[in-house]
């Protein structure tokens, strides 16, 4: 449990300290029972809201718990929210690895303190955008939002599942979604492929030299007569109609090679073949 109490309060949200001569004599009477007693208050309150967060906050209701902030943001955990969905992601990576059994004050520190580095890192992310004026589109939100899981039902967006959806659920969500937009348009150009310049003029250089080339378009009611005629006169082996005779063989190769040769040695008449 140490490792966890001691993330809280580094992090400035909650100090359950004891004196530090307290702290060294350990075993001795301790002179202060009041203040001492409202200490062990405090540390029970942490415990309970910090650690056994995940196992009643079904029974306690929705709750919100601040761990910080960011220029004035509040870095919170709120049913549904980031913060909260992050926590499960992790969560559910400790449990897939089958270690979930032990070590369990060790595990719910690294859960909540990587949901807390997550949230944090996406609350700077999405602010440095706002503040750069930088936003999206409704449809877009709209577009994505047909693609929110909770929404969908085998495979596709399901209008039933939004509207059952409770109002202020819809609209955390929709906030969420539109912060996710901000948050990933800003890791595309962070992380994005970028073209030197140099390169771009040698593929510029690859189609050079340039060819240029003028030409007229005729249509054949256009073109003379005569030079069609006379074409035709100069080129007649091009122009010459032949009457051909088909027999298709559909029961193999072997038995169209059979009617060839008989066709070739005048065995029977065509027409006789064709038949047969």
């Amino acid at each position: 449990m140490v490792p966890f109490i001691k993330f809280i309060r580094d992090k400035g949200i909650f100090m359950p300290t004891t004196p530090a001569s307290e702290q060294k004599e350990g075993k001795k009477r301790i002179n202060r029972p009041f203040l001492y007693a409202f200490s062990v208050i405090i540390l029970v309150i942490i415990v309970v809201t910090f650690v056994g967060a995940p196992v009643i906050g079904g029974m306690a209701g929705p709750g919100r718990i601040v761990f910080g902030y960011y220029k004035k943001k509040p870095i919170e955990y709120v049913p549904g929210n980031y913060f909260s969905r992050q926590k499960d992601l992790l969560a559910e990576q400790i449990r897939s690895t089958g270690e979930s059994g032990s070590n369990i004050e060790y595990q719910l520190y690294q859960v909540w303190r990587g949901a807390f580095e997550r949230t944090l890192f996406h609350t700077a992310v999405v602010t440095t955008m706002q503040e750069s004026d930088a936003h999206v589109t409704e449809s877009l939100v709209d577009e994505a939002l047909t693609r929110y899981p909770a929404y969908l039902e085998n495979g596709e967006f399901s209008e039933r599942r939004y509207r059952q959806t409770a109002s202020s659920e819809r609209f955390l969500i929709r906030n969420t979604t539109r912060e996710s937009l901000l948050f990933n348009r800003y890791i595309q150009d962070l992380l994005g492929i970028r073209i030197a310049g140099s390169e771009v003029e040698f593929f510029k250089s690859m189609s050079s030299p340039e060819r240029k080339f003028r030409f007229v378009n005729f249509s054949f009611t256009e073109y003379p007569d005569g030079q069609v005629a006379e074409y035709g006169r100069e080129n007649s082996e091009k122009f010459k109609r032949s009457r051909l005779s088909v027999i298709t063989v559909t029961t193999g190769r072997s038995d169209a090679e059979k009617v060839r040769e008989q066709a070739a040695a005048r065995a029977a008449s065509f027409e006789d073949l064709a038949k047969t």
